[in-house]
């Protein structure tokens, strides 16, 4: 996501009261909302793109159940937050918040505010910056080689290099990040490798000040659209 970019919300119901309230309070969070009428119509939605949040008035309908359980298989790379409304007592499988009817303006604020929450908690554990720097790295065993960095996130880093790498290789390197002042000195474990270059690992060892920088350039450059209300 860019800093003009909102979550995505798709709003499955045919209640029009449930439709105009839910409708205003996605947007006082700048959620960007679609509207379904039907499960089906929302299955031939979700098929094959992202969804950051699934609000689904959940009549006691099998179709209902079937669009949770396809929602994962899905969408392989996003986790989808589910809030489903319910006039029933029974559990919702796969949902992660149940707002039960009848209910009124600050409960489903409240329910909202909490998905809103999981959803940017979601968006930073998984926010993956590019960069394509181009960095000299050091194995453990004092081998210098270079390294292209093609991303960087909060957990760790992707990297392209001729070099053969084994998961479990130590590198050390100086990241420059672009609009950044000052570098970051990154001690890096090799998780996975590919065949043709590609690697991923995770941050071995990375000074607290060089953390606290990192984190606040991703995000700054993985801002999503700030609520009108609600934050």
């Amino acid at each position: 996501m860019t800093s003009d970019m909102a979550f995505e919300c798709l709003l499955v119901s045919q209640d029009a009261a449930v439709v105009g309230m839910m409708n205003r309070l996605l947007g006082d969070l700048s959620i960007s909302t679609n509207i379904c009428l039907t499960p089906a119509d929302a299955l031939g939605l979700v098929n094959g793109r992202s969804v950051d949040l699934l609000v689904l008035d959940f009549p006691e309908d099998a179709r209902c159940e079937d669009l949770l359980c396809k929602l994962s298989s899905f969408v392989k790379t996003q986790k989808t937050t589910v809030l489903a409304i319910t006039s029933g007592d029974k559990s919702v499988q796969n949902a992660h918040l149940v707002l039960r009817k009848p209910f009124w303006v600050d409960s489903a604020e409240k329910h909202l505010r909490t998905a809103y929450h999981k959803m940017l908690q979601d968006h930073r554990k998984k926010s993956r910056v590019a960069v394509m720097s181009s960095v000299v790295a050091t194995d453990q065993h004092g081998k210098s080689f270079p390294v292209l960095v093609t991303d960087v996130g909060h957990g760790g880093v992707g990297l392209s290099t001729k070099e053969t790498l084994a998961i479990g290789n130590v590198l050390s390197f100086c990241l420059p990040l672009p609009d950044a002042q000052k570098s970051l000195d990154l001690q890096i474990r090799v998780l996975w490798t590919r065949d043709y270059g590609a690697a991923g690992g995770e941050y071995k060892q990375i000074r607290p000040a060089d953390l606290a920088a990192l984190h606040e350039w991703l995000d700054r450059k993985s801002q999503v659209k700030k609520p009108l209300r609600l934050a």
